[in-house]
């Protein structure tokens, strides 16, 4: 129904439906992968055939951002004084900021300060940006990128770690992610002497033959692989 909404410029049904599901679903994460992401994919679509004027695809995208300022609104700002800091934009030539935005409030639901820095930021402005506040997390929504100096390229990825002392460690260029309350991974009943979370998951990235992995801050706060002993 949303598709249809969008595609009429009907504001006021789409705004109740999409902060309807938000209150049904009781997440921003949730909202952006099963409402507003395959709806807006099928705009793009519908705009890269011919199929949506552009005034269309835009006015579908200015109403959806109205809703979810609305919903920013709606999240309650965590209290603390030393919550993590994310800085948020996208890159030069990047006008697109649904995806920021959507970013921005799931991370605010899950209690980080987030400053967005908004659409079309050039990357060494970024840099400074990111020298200034000594952010705990940067994150990027890239649907073009123009700036003739970069040389990002972002891959998807995500930070596997185990409590019991073992370590942590990122891993980029996968289909999806492993999870360390997955018994094969012996969360909190591995040892040294018997590594076998360690080895199972090494096992795993095998089978993965693109991915790129990494370890993390090794030494004795986080762990440091068992002192690497199956690398």
């Amino acid at each position: 129904r949303l598709f249809g909404y969008l595609r009429e410029g009907d504001a006021a049904n789409a705004r109740a439906l999409i902060l309807g599901c938000w209150e049904r679903l009781g997440s921003t994460s949730r909202l952006a992968d099963e409402l507003i992401h395959p709806v807006m994919d099928r705009v793009g679509h519908g705009w890269m055939v011919g199929a949506w004027e552009i005034y269309q695809e835009h006015q579908a995208s200015q109403i959806v951002g109205g809703c979810l300022a609305e919903l920013a609104s709606r999240i309650p700002a965590a209290s603390g004084e030393r919550l993590p800091l994310a800085l948020g934009a996208t890159p030069q030539g990047d006008l697109y900021s649904l995806a920021l935005a959507l970013g921005e409030l799931t991370l605010r639901e899950q209690g980080w300060d987030v400053r967005n820095l908004g659409p079309n930021l050039p990357l060494d402005s970024l840099t400074e940006a990111v020298r200034t506040y000594r952010p705990r997390m940067v994150f990027l929504s890239i649907s073009n990128l123009s700036d003739p100096a970069s040389t990002f390229i972002g891959i998807y990825g995500y930070e596997m770690t185990w409590s019991d002392g073992a370590g942590h460690m990122n891993t980029f260029n996968t289909a999806g992610f492993e999870n360390r309350n997955n018994p094969a991974y012996f969360n909190k009943s591995q040892s040294i002497l018997d590594p076998k979370g360690l080895a199972a998951y090494y096992q795993q990235l095998l089978l993965a033959s693109n991915s790129i992995s990494q370890f993390n801050h090794p030494g004795t706060t986080f762990g440091d692989f068992y002192d690497f002993s199956l690398y």
